[in-house]
């Protein structure tokens, strides 16, 4: 029992396995089914994507077609308002007309030409608005075979303002281009200025080239490697050719030819400063003789900025350099200045082999007038002899004294103006100086002497004649009533002839020393000597003159006083010196001769207690003047054997000075230089 149920459980059990075999069956089916209909709506749904893509792009693709066209439309605008502001402002006359030549559009530059606005242009025909013989040229330039656009041509054409144009026309036939129509575009280039300036230019070559022909000085273009491109008859010539075929073979930079050393000289000049102007320079003649040449160049350079040639100008000045070269040598062989001056008394030129004669350095007058040079009252004087040798015409002799780089000297000068005028209208004065120092010098030292000589005759004159007279009275006297005279007369006499022999001879010594000295007959001749013994011996000589007077003479100068001084020159100082105190000091009197040391030097000093010498004669005691020696009455005054003394003191370097109190005295003082003993 159990075991049918079992069995039937398990058939049970089986019925219920195939069923769920087959539901499982089944819905594997179904589940195929759905994963087919499932893949079918994936595909549908992608395809549907797809189609959706094709769409969007289909969409911006319209959408850029439009943006393409409506950027189509604004290029066209931009390029039909180009195309408006281009012909309607171009720079040649534009016309467009139909076959029948009915006027359709014309431009600013056409109405120009035509003289014309537009609106009395525009739907006129051609023929009503040009003559006859205007549109016959036109006809013909539009019917030329086998052209769609006639060449230019120029033409001469009268405007509506009664304007003579001339123009360059050319016509385009634009057939089918224009609503399937033939139209004709004429283009008119005003050539007017042009052709005028074509013929100014052509004016302007022919001047040229008659300039270049005929110039008188030498024209060239020279390419840097060296070779003649162009040259004038001048230059030819100038080199010593015939022709420019003869020239054009001349090569600057040849070895061969002999400026090629200054030509690198040049092309570095040009190259630096890319110009040259009055250049001084050594050019060669076919004949193998040197030209002395004034360049002018000019480097022209091309767009890359290189050197293409230079153009220039070749003055011969040969003739002229060596007349320079003349003239200068003449200068230098005459000692003379030469200046040249315009009316106004500036400098143009100074010539002189001796720049030490002028008052300033030639650079420094040149292009200045003697008012910017000189003190007023010598400006004056030399702008009056410019302007009289100009107004007279006639040479002038001028004589003057300048300080010049050298000292003071004199001058005379020649002075001639010039017939000719110099191009600023001015006339030019030739001034020729000649130094005549050397000459004044002697003038003056002859007057001198002249002056000298009569002073010197005066003084003996006036200076002899009392001591002689004095001397001729007393020997009257003795000869005449000396048996009569008293012991004491006779000795009072005696004495004083005493003092005038002194006299006289203290006289004829100055008058033998200041004579040699002026003469330049005495030497100056140092040594070492003991003042106190030319004192001593000077003391001797005039003892009696000084015992007739009751005068002492101390001298308190010590031995061994050595001095460097020219012992005679001294000994006439202290005689002098001496002479002067006694002859001035009062009777019973006193004179001091003393002397001190100062610094290298020993002092003498003269004191007497006399006379004395009033003040305003102090200041010319040591001057030896005629108005000062001699009064108005031709009396001796003093000086001669003082300004001696000067004379000799200052030879051996010393000082002479005097100190005086009127009626109380005076002291002589100078000094010499004191000796340098060795050991």
């Amino acid at each position: 029992m159990e075991k049918e149920s079992i069995e039937q459980l398990v058939a049970i059990y089986k019925l219920k396995v195939e069923k769920l075999e087959e539901q499982n069956q089944f819905l594997k089916e179904q589940l195929l089914e759905y994963e087919f209909l499932q893949q079918k709506a994936q595909s549908q749904a992608i395809e549907l994507e797809l189609q959706n893509d094709e769409l969007i792009a289909t969409r911006y693709e319209l959408e850029l077609q439009n943006e393409e066209l409506n950027q189509g439309k604004q290029e066209l605008e931009k390029l039909l308002n180009k195309f408006n502001i281009l012909f309607n402002f171009a720079p040649v006359g534009l016309l467009l007309i139909d076959e029948d030549y009915n006027t359709l559009q014309v431009n600013q530059e056409m109405e120009k030409i035509l003289a014309r606005p537009s609106n009395l242009l525009i739907s006129k025909n051609l023929k009503t608005l040009l003559s006859e013989n205007d549109i016959n040229y036109i006809e013909t330039l539009i019917k030329e075979p086998n052209n769609s656009s006639s060449e230019s041509s120029v033409v001469k054409f009268i405007n509506h303002k009664n304007e003579t144009k001339y123009l360059k026309i050319g016509i385009s036939k634009l057939d089918g281009k224009i609503e399937n129509s033939v139209h004709y575009l004429i283009a008119a280039l005003d050539i007017t200025e042009m052709r005028l300036a074509r013929l100014e230019l052509q004016k302007s070559e022919q001047k040229f080239h008659g300039i270049f022909d005929q110039s008188p000085i030498g024209i060239y273009r020279s390419t840097p490697d060296g070779r003649l491109l162009m040259a004038n008859n001048s230059l030819i010539k100038m080199l010593g050719y015939q022709t420019m075929e003869e020239a054009i073979n001349l090569n600057l930079e040849s070895k061969d030819y002999p400026i090629a050393e200054g030509r690198e000289s040049f092309k570095q000049k040009m190259l630096q400063l890319g110009e040259i102007k009055g250049e001084k320079s050594i050019w060669h003649h076919k004949d193998g003789s040197f030209l002395i040449v004034r360049e002018n160049s000019k480097a022209i350079r091309g767009i890359n900025g290189e050197i293409e040639y230079y153009e220039g100008t070749i003055e011969d000045i040969t003739v002229e350099e060596n007349l320079q070269d003349t003239l200068n040598a003449i200068i230098k062989a005459i000692p003379d200045l030469l200046i040249i001056v315009d009316e106004d008394g500036i400098y143009h030129s100074i010539y002189t082999s001796n720049p030490e004669l002028l008052y300033a350095p030639a650079e420094t007058l040149i292009g200045k007038s003697v008012y910017d040079v000189f003190p007023e009252p010598i400006a004056n004087y030399f702008d009056k002899a410019v302007k009289f040798a100009i107004e007279t015409n006639t040479p002038q002799i001028i004589t003057y004294e300048l300080d010049t780089l050298s000292g003071k000297k004199y001058f005379e000068a020649h002075l001639s103006s010039t017939s000719t005028p110099i191009k600023n209208g001015k006339k030019l004065v030739v001034f020729l100086g000649r130094d005549i120092t050397s000459r004044k010098q002697i003038e003056i030292d002859l007057v001198k002497s002249n002056h000298e000589k009569d002073l010197f005759f005066s003084i003996i004159g006036y200076d002899l004649r009392e001591p002689i007279t004095a001397l001729i009275t007393t020997s009257d006297i003795f000869t005449n009533y000396y048996d009569k005279l008293e012991p004491e007369q006779v000795r009072n006499y005696v004495m004083q002839m005493s003092n005038e022999i002194y006299s006289v001879k203290n006289l004829l010594d100055n008058l033998l020393d200041w004579s040699k000295s002026q003469a330049g007959k005495m030497d100056f001749l140092p040594e070492i000597t003991d003042i106190n013994n030319i004192i001593n011996d000077s003391i001797a000589v005039y003892i009696n003159q000084a015992k007739s007077k009751n005068v002492e003479i101390i001298s308190t100068v010590e031995p061994k006083t050595y001095c460097s001084i020219d012992r005679f020159m001294i000994s006439s100082v202290v005689r002098n010196l001496l002479s002067n105190a006694i002859k001035y000091s009062f009777n019973e009197g006193k004179i001091i001769i003393s002397s001190q040391e100062i610094d290298n030097d020993i002092q003498i000093n003269v004191q007497d207690f006399g006379q004395g010498i009033p003040p305003e004669k102090i200041k010319y005691l040591f001057d030896f003047d005629e108005s000062l020696l001699l009064g108005t009455q031709k009396r001796r005054l003093a000086g001669l054997g003082l300004s001696i003394c000067k004379n000799f003191v200052e030879s051996n370097k010393g000082k002479i000075s005097v100190e005086s109190t009127f009626g109380k005295g005076s002291k002589f003082s100078f000094t010499v230089p004191k000796a340098q003993l060795n050991g």
